[in-house]
């Protein structure tokens, strides 16, 4: 991840929660080279959340914005 304020992230995982919700949140690419850096839409931040709470995997901290 590239940010001009820097970013940090700790992310725990246990058994298979977190690449279900990978698999759950991903998409096919659409070409070789990643997309523009854009910020997340509020509908891209509830589907998250959402998927997240799914499969029993907690957002602490900030809210995302």
């Amino acid at each position: 991840m590239e940010s001009p304020e820097g970013a940090r992230t700790l992310t725990v995982t246990r058994g298979s929660d977190f690449e279900t919700m990978l698999r759950q949140a991903g998409r096919a690419a659409e070409q070789p080279e990643l997309p523009p850096l854009s910020k997340p839409t509020p509908a891209m931040i509830e589907a998250l959340t959402r998927i997240c709470a799914e499969n029993g995997i907690d957002i602490v901290g900030p809210p995302l914005a």
